[in-house]
């Protein structure tokens, strides 16, 4: 279920928005990922994390 509430949006889930949502995360902030694949994969295209809607 979706918060109402984020301190920190961000959009895409490449290398530079998941190191700014670990970022947001470890200052304690509710951070949203939004990111229009199922899949995220790494810089050399290995799958790191899937999502099944």
């Amino acid at each position: 279920m979706l918060k109402n509430h984020y301190d920190i949006i961000i959009i895409g889930a490449g290398a530079g928005g998941l190191n700014a949502d670990l970022k947001g995360v470890e200052l304690g902030k509710q951070v949203l990922l939004v990111e229009k694949y199922n899949q995220v994969k790494s810089a050399h295209g290995q799958v790191v994390s899937q999502v099944r809607l």
